[in-house]
């Protein structure tokens, strides 16, 4: 009985409280174009870094691995190393991932075509790299505002893949039953170095400079090309190395269940909307919140310091040779879903979903070199 009692007394003081630990803000009622997300009206004033350039001699690449080892468990003291954030983009970022760590391989070590530097970009806590190497691995990941991460989870779990209904019932039913995985989601997944409380509030702003200075780099979804050119840019990788193609063309690959499930659209009512401009749910995306503006600041600062021209050149580069990618791949890729959404035997993907068209864009990615409008990007920067 007294066990009982001391857990009952725990999760009053640790959950209960947590919705109700503060006065809560005062949100205007939303209309249908009210913004999704209403936390972000005052500036942030936290902490933030800029995340230095790559300062070693060569690229962090770890020890040389097979291809067929990519996406499974290798070890994590050394290499390029991906944290997946749930629905933040994560299976495109694991494609650029894979195809950095083969074209280094290949260009900086003489690597075959079927070999690659060590790489991590499977779904797994950050504190499995807390022993890293810090000379020898790069730490990354991306961030997602966090109410549009939350929903992007529902519809691609609960009414895509399951079938369900979107209405306001089911979303609050997702949010209460999904607590102990996303509440404060990403100090949960993204800390590297202890295992954090994420009902522990008052200590989010120490909580936020242990997992900040825990990383080499952290980008944000919603600027997913500054993003790109940043992280290029830390490393002093090439535009090619970036490149990419959306796994999602025609539909989603299910790997578990080996099926093509049709991609419902995320249309948000507004009934959900003013579930969302609440306390339960301020208090539910509080220290994810946090962690999101923090990431926006960071990578406000690490702009700063590259030299802000500098990046917007090397996005205006990354974005032209990115649409001519897809221009000259799309169409020729044999994704895991057909047009028509069937699952496909045999796929130009890396492996599984990741890295579709790798071997279109490596050879589209060599040309540029010879592309006289890519050259001239290239030269405007240098005058």
């Amino acid at each position: 009985m007294l066990c009982l009692q001391s857990l009952w007394w725990f999760y009053d003081q640790n959950v209960t409280k947590a919705i109700k630990h503060k006065i809560p803000k005062i949100y205007p009622i939303p209309t249908e174009s009210s913004p999704l997300s209403p936390f972000y009206s005052d500036p942030y004033k936290g902490y933030a870094r800029a995340f230095p350039k790559w300062d070693q001699t060569q690229f962090p690449c770890g020890p040389l691995i097979p291809d067929t080892t990519l996406g499974k468990r290798t070890p994590s003291e050394e290499g390029f190393l991906f944290v997946k954030e749930m629905k933040s983009g994560s299976t495109t970022l694991a494609g650029i991932t894979a195809r950095i760590g083969r074209n280094i391989a290949q260009r900086n070590f003489g690597a075959n075509a079927t070999t690659s530097c060590t790489v991590r970009m499977v779904h797994t806590r950050a504190r499995r790299y807390a022993s890293r190497q810090l000379a020898k691995s790069f730490l990354w990941s991306v961030v997602r505002e966090p109410v549009s991460r939350l929903f992007s989870k529902f519809f691609h779990f609960e009414v895509s893949r399951k079938g369900v209904r979107p209405s306001l019932a089911k979303f609050q039913s997702f949010i209460s039953d999904n607590e102990i995985n996303d509440y404060a989601y990403y100090f949960k997944t993204l800390s590297v170095r202890q295992r954090l409380n994420p009902y522990r509030t008052e200590l989010y702003e120490e909580f936020l400079q242990d997992l900040l200075d825990g990383y080499n780099f952290i980008g944000i979804m919603e600027r997913f090309d500054e993003s790109l050119a940043v992280l290029q840019l830390l490393l002093g990788l090439e535009t090619q190395d970036m490149l990419y193609l959306s796994t999602k063309t025609n539909g989603m690959y299910d790997r578990f269940r080996n099926v093509c499930i049709k991609i419902q659209p995320t249309i948000v009512t507004r009934l959900m909307k003013e579930y969302v401009y609440s306390p339960v749910v301020e208090a539910f995306t509080e220290g994810d919140v946090l962690v999101y503006q923090a990431a926006n600041r960071s990578l406000d600062l690490t702009i700063e310091q590259l030299g802000r021209p500098v990046v917007e050149k090397a996005v205006q580069r990354l974005q032209w040779a990115q649409k001519r990618a897809e221009e000259k791949c799309i169409g020729g890729t044999k994704f895991p879903c057909s047009n028509d959404g069937k699952l496909q035997d045999k796929t130009d993907c890396l492996f599984a979903d990741v890295a579709c068209g790798y071997k279109c864009l490596d050879d589209f990615g060599k040309s540029l070199s010879e592309n006289e409008d890519f050259r001239s990007l290239i030269d405007s920067q240098l005058q």
